[in-house]
């Protein structure tokens, strides 16, 4: 059965082709054994000039046919001498279950072939037909990798493997067209635009070559090209990309918060300067305790990571942590930390700073000195950023403390630094840490982008561009300054603008050649200059004006610029355009077909825009031989793509927030291939869009920003949209996330004191007063379901028990010492929102004093009632 099915299949392959066919020797016409045993040859069936032929060791074979171009055949040797002849089909089918066409040869060197229509094999002819061995068919190779390499990560010593193949090494004759040598593959890699550099020759055709990436800069768009050439000169190539090289490991910032506990849990952040292949590995040791791995959960690749560590009484002290993460290249970095938080669950107080006071500016990289009190410490560590640190040893009594000189770094979080001190005990216990913010503020940089040539000869609208940076994020303000006598004075033209280009009309100065643009920079109380080189005015030359200047960005695929040329006594003849840096040049007509006119209008149609930039110069020649250029420096960029917002800076949003402050805050990212992001917009609920604040210039391909929503949230549900747009004004996908607020704690009610059945009521003084070593029934009232509570009478922890039917917290209370007690409560919810309030003050009186104090009271129903729920 399974034989007759294989027979089926060969059918099916066959039938299509022919119905006979005649096989004859090229040479002389008469047949040639192909086989003088019993055996099996393979080859192609390919096309030369209408005919198909069969590659062979030997003589190749000619028979008239089509469709089997490209066609598996076999030649099988009949080891029975009589059988070229009728067959039963059964004899015939393809034995390896290939498409293709079986020919059978006897002992008599007959030749025949399965007739499929016919169901016998029939012998083929031994003479006629005829053929030329002298054409055949050159294809080229072809080559491909085992694996992409578009868009991935790669990083070290990277295998690139590939194969390459050529259609005419399936025949062993080497006359029959160009064959594969042992060195036909070479390998070339580009970055961005780039030509393609040697990456390695003289590679055999199958094979794997080892790419060291370490040599090669970081970078997101490289790209790979294999090349293979045959002995004829036909070749191929196979590009792949883009491909991103980063052979540098990521770098970790982990905060906590609280940075230092009492026993609460501490939430961890860790922000990665790239993206990790899968959650960091992070563990915590407390001291004296072994480590312990705390969870970040899934959701990689993504950059900032969130966990929560719960710390272990009775192991006080710094805790050390240990970081270890793998980028996307499969860089990996690890970091052990000694200063990560403090567990205290009994620590000292901590100090209090008076010189100098939090927030202080000032331009100097040195704090002249810091000094407060620490109440019982033994030492002061001081720390700078969390790794400069100084130590203040053998405190006085009365605890103050001074250092002079702290060193501070003005590049650190853009000028940010943060001072903290912790008070230590002489138990070596570690206090809260203090701290303080200086903010060391550096002047701003500029830089001139247009007009940039040592010999500038300019005319009409003149475009003046640049570039600034300011490395603590302030606001910059510009003024532009022209000088007509090579810098002896200057005369604003422009000030107080916070763009970073301006237009001068040049035609209202006067031509001359001692001219100089001075662009200035400042944040408000530092800044720094930049001076054009010298500028050669020629206003009695035409003037080519366009309406726009500088880089114009647009997401529509076509554009239309409109401009003017106006001429004095010189007038225009003729104008060019040029799209490709001047190599080549474009007549450009007036709208009235014709120059020469004082004043003309024309128009630049541009129909269909390629995605990057494209940069226009225009020139013209006047009357007298001129040539005049377009001083603008205008460059269309399209980009229809849309930029991409980040969606792991969600990660920051808790399902629930935010107790206490009720305010949004947020960092991500925003990215743009090609026009750059121009901003970052973000709305609560159905509130209108506000700009989230951008780290860094305007148009940057990828983009920090910052999502501070000052305004408080009431408590409920909340739905928090984000979207990025970019300079060619196209919009992001918008991400949302909702989010619940609760910022409000427990609500602590009404107390009864209960003493044998009767109420309690407080003396004229406010006091509870009881007898000593009586007991009395506390219940007190607290809503807002509160995971936490905390009962003291003084410093006693008292535990109260919840009575379901009555819904109140209950408490046994027994006063034995004489005196005053004061009972407290704190009370915080699963948010950690807390409620601390002082409930009452109870006297401890002898048996004989209490009466004349207070007065007990049997309670009625509403005594009861009003004593429970007026709060």
């Amino acid at each position: 059965m399974k034989k007759l099915f294989l027979i089926f299949l060969f059918i099916f392959w066959v039938t299509p082709a022919f119905a006979s066919v005649t096989l004859v020797d090229n040479e002389d016409g008469s047949i040639t054994p192909i086989l003088t045993e019993p055996g099996v040859a393979f080859g192609y069936l390919v096309s030369s000039e209408g005919s198909y032929w069969a590659g062979q060791s030997g003589s190749p074979y000619v028979y008239s046919g089509q469709g089997f171009e490209g066609l598996h055949f076999r030649v099988l040797l009949n080891p029975d001498d009589n059988l070229c002849g009728p067959l039963n089909m059964t004899e015939c089918y393809n034995l390896t279950g290939d498409p293709g066409v079986d020919y059978w040869v006897d002992s008599n060197d007959s030749v025949c072939f399965v007739d499929p229509l016919g169901g016998e094999c029939q012998a083929a002819s031994s003479g006629g037909g005829g053929g030329s061995n002298s054409t055949y068919t050159n294809f080229e190779p072809t080559i491909k990798f085992f694996k992409s390499f578009g868009r991935v990560f790669i990083s070290g010593l990277v295998p690139v493997e590939y194969v390459a193949e050529d259609k005419n090494d399936l025949s062993n004759n080497e006359s029959e067209g160009g064959q594969l040598d042992t060195d036909s593959v070479s390998l070339f890699y580009a970055k961005s635009n780039d030509l393609y550099s040697e990456l390695a020759k003289n590679l055999r055709a199958t094979g794997t070559f080892y790419w060291d990436t370490k040599k090669f800069p970081d970078g997101s768009d490289y790209r790979i090209k294999a090349h293979v050439v045959d002995t004829d000169g036909a070749f191929s190539e196979y590009i792949d990309g883009p491909i991103t090289i980063d052979n540098t490991p990521p770098t970790f910032i982990t905060t906590y918060s609280p940075s230092f506990s009492r026993g609460e849990p501490v939430q961890i952040k860790i922000e990665s300067s790239e993206s990790l292949i899968y959650a960091p590995v992070f563990k915590v040791s407390q001291l004296r305790h072994e480590p312990i791995d705390v969870t970040f959960g899934f959701g990689a690749p993504k950059r900032i990571f969130v966990g929560q560590y719960s710390p272990i009484k009775g192991f006080d002290g710094p805790v050390e942590v240990y970081v270890e993460g793998v980028d996307l290249a499969g860089n990996k970095n690890i970091v052990e930390n000694r200063d990560g938080f403090v567990v205290g669950f009994d620590p000292p107080s901590r100090p209090t700073v008076d010189i100098p006071k939090d927030g202080l500016k000032t331009s100097s990289t040195t704090l002249e000195s810091i000094s407060g009190k620490a109440v019982n410490a033994k030492e002061i560590i001081i720390k700078v950023n969390n790794t400069k640190e100084y130590r203040i040893k053998n405190i006085k009594s009365d605890g103050l403390f001074s250092l002079k000189d702290i060193a501070l770094n003005p590049k650190f979080d853009k000028g940010r630094n943060v001072i903290s001190l912790v008070s230590v005990d002489e138990l070596g216990a570690l206090s809260e840490p203090s701290q303080i913010v200086i903010f060391v503020n550096s002047p701003p940089t500029i830089s001139l982008v247009e007009p940039k040539s040592r010999a500038l000869k300019l005319n009409g609208l003149i475009n003046i561009s640049w570039k600034a940076n300011d490395i603590n994020d302030d606001p910059l303000t510009y003024k532009i300054e022209l000088s007509d006598d090579s810098g002896s004075s200057w005369s604003p033209l422009h000030q107080n603008t916070k763009e970073s280009h301006f237009v001068w009309d040049s035609t209202r100065a006067r031509d001359s050649s001692n001219y100089l643009i001075k662009v200035s920079v400042s944040d408000g109380s530092l800044g720094s200059d930049v001076v054009s080189h010298p500028i050669t005015i020629t206003n009695d030359l035409p003037a080519i004006i366009l309406e726009e200047s500088d880089s114009l960005f647009t997401s529509s695929k076509s554009k239309t610029i409109s401009g003017m040329v106006r001429s004095k006594k010189d007038l225009l003849v003729k104008m060019e355009l040029s799209l490709d840096n001047e190599k080549t040049w474009k007549a450009i007509l007036p709208e009235d077909g014709r120059w020469g006119s004082a004043f003309e209008r024309f128009d630049l149609v541009f129909a269909d825009l390629k995605t990057g930039a494209l940069e226009i110069v225009l020139r013209g020649i006047s009357e007298s031989g001129k040539i005049v250029t377009n001083a603008q420096g205008l460059k269309i960029v399209f980009d229809d793509q849309s930029p991409i917002l980040a969606s792991d800076f969600f990660s920051q949003l808790a399902p629930v927030v935010i107790s206490k402050t009720r305010i949004v805050s947020l960092e991500g990212e925003g990215r743009d291939n090609f026009s750059g992001i121009k901003i970052i917009e973000y709305k609560i609920d159905d509130s209108a869009w506000f700009e989230a604040l951008i780290s860094g210039p305007v148009g940057e391909k990828y983009s920090r920003f910052r999502i501070d929503h000052k305004n408080s949230l009431v408590d409920g549900e909340h739905t928090l949209s984000a979207r990025a747009i970019d300079r060619a004004n196209n919009i992001s996908k918008t991400l949302t996330k909702k989010f619940i607020v609760d910022a409000t704690p427990p609500m602590i009610g009404s107390f009864i004191l209960d003493l044998n059945d009767q109420i309690l009521y407080p003396d004229q003084e406010g006091f509870f007063n009881m007898e000593a070593s009586s007991t009395a029934l506390f219940r007190i009232a607290i809503a807002g379901d509160p995971k936490k509570i905390v009962f003291k009478v003084n410093d006693r922890l008292v535990d109260l028990t919840l009575d379901r039917d009555s819904g109140l917290r209950t408490a046994t209370l027994s006063f034995y010492e004489l005196g005053v007690s004061r009972l407290s409560i704190l009370a915080e919810d699963v948010y950690g929102n807390k409620v601390e309030k002082f409930i009452a003050n109870v006297r401890v009186l002898e048996k004989d004093q209490v009466h004349t104090k207070a007065g007990l009271k049997k309670p009625s129903f509403v005594d009861r009632f009003f004593n429970l729920f007026d709060i």
